[in-house]
């Protein structure tokens, strides 16, 4: 056999490993990015909270300071 078909025939062996782990790099990479896109959409608008949820905050916290 000459190389070209040994690579042919060997193809899964050489090629398909490589091509899998670039393919996973750029899942992780796509993922990381999307954690960080949701933090900073997170930390820019914050969570809305309704005035009554405010209000327990508030009380809670003054509470918490008196002894």
């Amino acid at each position: 056999m000459d190389s070209l078909e040994r690579l042919l025939l060997y193809r899964k062996k050489l090629i398909l490993p490589r091509i899998y782990q670039v393919i996973n790099w750029f899942m992780w990479i796509t993922y990381f990015c999307a954690i960080l896109f949701l933090a900073t959409l997170v930390y820019e608008h914050g969570f809305m909270i309704s005035s009554d949820e405010a209000k327990a905050i508030r009380i809670w916290g003054t509470e918490r300071n008196v002894y």
